[in-house]
């Protein structure tokens, strides 16, 4: 069976380098680690890549990134995972999904609603209070007024709980407190006035992807569970018992990583020379999804219909 010292040897015989005075095992290993985690993803989406991903909701907790903690239910997910796809499912229900920031927004912005909390009066640049309108929609809250000379004052929230801009301060999205302290004072009888957008939690029924954060809408109530598919990234090799993903792409792998070498060294006669079979590898290794798909029924409008099952359930 196939692992990594074999290719490594093929990999030798394919680049016409049998000695690690023309370069190392590790070297040769690098490459092959690169043409398995980035080449051949980029050119090979096959069956076995593709997985079930679940994390969980937290209540009032409407976007969740990509992480880079250990523990978290996203962690290393851009890193780890290729592609995502549908169908969503939350909380056991099938929810809409899409990619476009126009579309999602044009159906989930709400109207923002002006209050005035204070009035100016030319020295105090603190002011603290409690909002009526609550929970808020973290992202969505905006003080504003204006100074004597009249110049602007704005401070946004971030998205967690603190403001930046012309200012510093706290929100609280849940009771609506707020401390604020401008960087110049409102100008004497000038309105300090409050733009949120406060919301009703519930169950999602969409899911916006979008520069690596999932965005839910409604935002949650409480604990669900999303579940989606990814195209996971395949398994590295490091020490040399360790075998390919499937046993069958071990010459695809050891073609892919010699023709790196070979680019590198720009010897093109030798990588004309074995592009043909590398071409035919590739096919091999498509081989197993396309039989896996062959026998799958394109999915139309009508498919529920003739399956008789209810896309609205989790178990479809």
């Amino acid at each position: 069976m196939p692992d990594l010292a074999s290719i490594i040897i093929k990999v030798r015989r394919l680049t016409r380098s049998l000695t690690a005075a023309q370069i190392t095992d590790l070297e040769i290993k690098n490459y092959i680690n690169e043409f398995i985690l980035y080449n051949m993803p980029s050119k090979l989406r096959t069956f076995n890549y593709r997985r079930e991903f679940t994390f969980y909701t937290e209540p009032n907790v409407g976007k969740y990134t990509t992480s880079t903690v250990p523990g978290n239910d996203l962690y290393n997910f851009k890193q780890a995972n290729i592609s995502i796809h549908a169908p969503f499912f939350i909380g056991g229900a099938k929810v809409n999904y899409t990619q476009s920031l126009e579309s999602f927004k044009a159906q989930w912005s709400g109207q923002t609603s002006l209050t005035t909390v204070a009035t100016g009066n030319n020295v105090l640049v603190n002011f603290t209070g409690t909002l009526a309108s609550i929970p808020l929609e973290p992202g969505n809250v905006l003080f504003t007024s204006k100074t004597t000379f009249n110049f602007g004052l704005r401070v946004s929230d971030d998205g967690d709980g603190a403001f930046t801009g012309d200012g510093v301060g706290t929100i609280n999205y849940l009771t609506g407190a707020y401390n604020i302290t401008f960087s110049a004072a409102p100008a004497a009888s000038t309105d300090v006035v409050a733009q949120v957008r406060a919301y009703q939690p519930a169950r999602p029924t969409s899911v916006l992807f979008f520069a690596d954060i999932f965005t839910l809408r409604p935002i949650p109530d409480q604990v669900y569970k999303v579940t989606f598919q990814v195209n996971v990234r395949p398994t590295e090799l490091d020490v040399p018992g360790d075998q390919p993903d499937l046993w069958e792409n071990a010459s695809y792998i050891a073609y892919g990583a010699a023709r790196i070498i070979l680019q590198e060294r720009s010897e093109y006669e030798i990588l004309q020379q074995i592009e043909p079979e590398f071409r035919e590898q590739e096919t091999y290794a498509l081989r197993r999804t396309l039989v896996q798909l062959e026998d799958q029924r394109a999915a139309t409008i009508y498919s529920s219909q003739i399956d008789n099952s209810n896309p609205w359930t989790f178990g479809r």
